[in-house]
């Protein structure tokens, strides 16, 4: 887990991570494992400090938060999930689309 961070933590592996398909295997873990979320931390801080097309950034985003809120289901304290996604959300590029928004506002 450790060398996925160190992965996470460079712009090329940041892109890499975003550019794969889903992340089930890791986000399943995530309330369990806090280098798991750091794989997820890292790789989104690492990809908005690029200048990379925010629509990856935003849909990458968009399709983990319901599955890292689901992985948190039953754990008993949110804390560590709450600060993971302030600092990704202080970090994105530009603003929140207004689309992102208007989707996650709608479930909550």
């Amino acid at each position: 887990m450790q060398i996925l961070v160190t992965l996470a933590s460079t712009p090329k592996g940041s892109l890499a991570l975003l550019n794969a398909k889903s992340w089930p295997w890791l986000l399943k873990v995530v309330s369990e494992h806090s280098l798991a979320m750091d794989v997820v931390k890292y790789a989104f801080l690492t990809a908005a400090s690029q200048s990379l097309e925010q629509s990856l950034f935003w849909d990458k985003l968009d399709g983990t938060l319901s599955t890292l809120v689901i992985s948190f289901g039953n754990a008993k304290d949110f804390t560590q999930l709450f600060e993971c996604l302030n600092q990704i959300l202080k970090a994105s590029p530009a603003r929140v689309s207004s689309s992102f928004r208007y989707r996650h506002v709608q479930r909550i």
